[in-house]
This record gives structure tokens, C-alpha cells and sequence, in this order.
């Protein structure tokens, strides 16, 4: 009988560092190994190490792309809203 440990997702497929390269870039997210290992390093992916072995859960990285997009979306929205509010701001100055 296998242990309870709710760290482990028994049916989650497991990914090694190239393959997970390649998932990210099907979500259009540049994706360079280097790139991804300083992710890694900084927590900034999900991910799992074994030993000297890097892994990646699909579910993890999918939550992780699709929270991406979602705020490079958002983003891309919110810097309009400012250029706006900057014009406006400009408009009301008066000049002498």
C-alpha cells in the first residue's frame, strides 16, 4: 500500500525539463531551457526536484500557462486605462 501524501498526484502525468519546454511553448509562452531553469531556481514554476532531476506535474504547468495569459491579458488592458488617465491628467493642465 503506497503512503498518503497529498504532495504526490498519482495520476498526473510527469514531465522532464524538455518536454515541459515544450509545453509551455504550445500556450505561445517563449520558452528557452535557460529561461526555464532561472524560473526554477526562483520558484517562479512549478516544479519538483528528485535528487539531481527536475520535474514538472501537466496540471501544474498547465494552471501555470494558462495564469500567464491571463495576466499578460490583463496587463495589456490596464496599460490603455493609464495612457488615458495620463492624456487626461495632461488635458487639465492650464498654460499662461
Amino acid at each position: 500500500m503506497f503512503p498518503q501524501n497529498k504532495n504526490i498526484k498519482m495520476m498526473d502525468l510527469i514531465i522532464t525539463s524538455k518536454t515541459a519546454q515544450s509545453y509551455v511553448q504550445k500556450y505561445g509562452i517563449p520558452m528557452s531551457m535557460s529561461r526555464l531553469y532561472k524560473l526554477t531556481s526562483t520558484n517562479g514554476i512549478p516544479h519538483r526536484k528528485t535528487g539531481k532531476r527536475l520535474i514538472f506535474y501537466e496540471s501544474d504547468l498547465e494552471k501555470w500557462c494558462i495564469e500567464q495569459i491571463t495576466d499578460k491579458v490583463i496587463s495589456s488592458i490596464r496599460l490603455p486605462r493609464t495612457i488615458v488617465k495620463s492624456a487626461q491628467r495632461k488635458s487639465t493642465i492650464k498654460f499662461a
